[in-house]
């Protein structure tokens, strides 16, 4: 089936099934359509994020839709399934391709799921919804089940997970959290105000949402800014002819995808994307005359870039995985070197297999060099995680 064809079935069959649900339930028109075209709107609007993922404003459109209409599954579902080519146009137009591929099917997933949660609770709490307090508790279950299903779906409907671990896009899609909770907490002051304050509670639900959006852009501008100033810095040994040129950004590449692969936390994988950027600036001390003769060794040099990295309280966990990146993973008569971190481990990993393609190795012959030195050399376990995420990206033989 042509790849467009199969878009306008997906897009068209929602419409077609939620007018007819419409039909059938003989809801009333007029707030349906409010409904649908407040769906519509919502797809213009997107909440700024950690993961730069595009968070519509549909997730608060579906929360005062359910809580005004007692948790219709009709309102709430049917009306989003007849929005969804419009929104899907919205997206396109406003945000380009990429952002309709993150939009879709992430939000129509947690619409139904949030759809179900609003309709069970409404039958367990009563109506009406938006002035019953424990109605804040089917608010919060369908927040949290929206939250982890966008998250998810966005991770293993994403192509980038045929190139690194679908875990790490999970992580990373769980970073949005603030934003998640400016957009429900928005929504639900809005739908509890509403029938007391009428239009006036759209400003006042407008205020935090307002500060959020601008606290969490700062947020997401400051990430980006610590990200370009490691890559920044990571460049100087590569001007002064030390390092190999995007020796730093290839390895920080990969310990991301292979640290997720290993299953390191979400502050672990920072950590050791930061590490493995940094990792070489200590070999601008070979600039200086005096270190012509030699002397020194892989470790010393470890040593001179953990002390410039945690010249910067912030960056000290990062300065301790660099001091000891190039400690083995286990030495005869041990089990394991437990004072080694695991980001250290991946850092030692990924950093010998990009090493030994710039010395003339094809891929496959550099993972065989670190397979022959698993086990005392290097971690088997970040060894063999690096060895699937080269498969999956088609690098080397499955």
């Amino acid at each position: 089936m042509p790849e467009r064809l199969r878009r306008s079935l997906l897009l068209v069959t929602p419409a077609l099934v939620g007018g007819l649900m419409a039909a059938f339930a003989a809801v009333d028109l007029v707030v349906f359509g409010i409904a649908v075209a407040a769906y519509v709107v919502g797809h213009a609007f997107a909440v700024p994020s950690r993961s730069g993922s595009h968070i519509t404003f549909v997730a608060a459109v579906a929360t005062v839709v359910a809580m005004l209409n007692d948790g219709s599954p009709i309102m709430v579902v049917a009306a989003y399934g007849v929005a969804l080519p419009f929104g899907w146009l919205v997206v396109h137009v406003r945000f380009g391709r990429r952002a309709v591929d993150d939009v879709f099917p992430a939000v129509p997933v947690s619409v139904v799921g949030a759809g179900l949660v609003f309709a069970a609770g409404s039958y367990l709490v009563g109506s009406p919804m938006h002035r019953n307090p424990a109605s804040l508790a089917v608010l919060f279950i369908a927040a949290a089940l929206w939250f982890v299903a966008s998250a998810s779906t966005r991770a293993f409907a994403s192509e980038q997970g045929r190139f690194t671990a679908r875990r790490l896009l999970v992580v990373q899609g769980l970073e949005d959290w603030p934003s998640y909770i400016a957009v429900f907490a928005s929504a639900a002051m809005f739908a509890t105000t509403y029938g007391v304050m009428g239009l006036w509670s759209v400003p006042l639900a407008g205020l935090p949402y307002v500060f959020s959006h601008v606290s969490l852009g700062r947020l997401r501008d400051t990430d980006r800014t610590y990200r370009e100033t490691m890559a920044a810095l990571s460049h100087i040994p590569e001007a002064a002819g030390l390092v190999d040129s995007g020796h730093a950004e290839r390895c920080a590449e990969l310990a991301l995808a292979v640290g997720a692969e290993v299953g390191l936390s979400g502050v672990d994988l920072k950590r050791v994307e930061y590490a493995a950027l940094l990792h070489d600036i200590g070999k601008v001390v070979l600039a200086n005359p005096g270190m012509a003769d030699g002397g020194y060794t892989l470790t010393d040099v470890a040593t001179w870039s953990s002390v410039i990295i945690s010249e910067a309280t912030y960056m000290a966990p990062v300065g301790e995985i660099v001091a000891v990146q190039h400690s083995p993973y286990r030495r005869p008569g041990e089990q394991k070197d437990e004072s080694v971190p695991g980001g250290a481990q991946v850092l030692r990993v990924v950093g010998a297999y990009d090493g030994q393609l710039v010395n003339g190795l094809s891929p496959m012959e550099s993972l065989e060099h670190l397979h022959r030195g698993a086990a005392y050399d290097f971690d088997p376990a970040v060894v063999a995680a690096l060895r699937r995420i080269l498969q999956r990206r088609g690098v080397v033989a499955a």
